[in-house]
């Protein structure tokens, strides 16, 4: 019976990381005023630059993923004016 439930974990965390994603979308860990897990979501827009989150804020964001949100808007800044130039 314990195998049956590592099986059903594995599964699912494969399931979770096989998720297929939208090619201008790009996410972000951090926690919420309470300290759970939530993520913020970097999103392309018609409009420009679209930030959401999994809860609501205040955020708490560690150092490391400060840079990779500094990358994700980058990335998606670099992205919106590739797509913006081309017919």
């Amino acid at each position: 019976m314990g195998t049956d439930r590592r099986v059903g974990a594995f599964e699912r965390q494969v399931a979770r990381l096989t998720r297929a994603r939208a090619p201008d979308a790009w996410t972000i860990d951090c926690r919420d005023r309470d300290g759970h897990r939530c993520l913020l979501l970097v999103d392309v827009t018609a409009t420009g630059l679209s930030l959401d989150a999994s809860a609501p804020g205040p955020w708490h964001i560690e150092p490391l993923n400060v840079g990779a949100l500094r990358g994700v808007l980058r990335d998606a800044i670099v992205h919106l004016d590739r797509t913006a130039d081309s017919p």
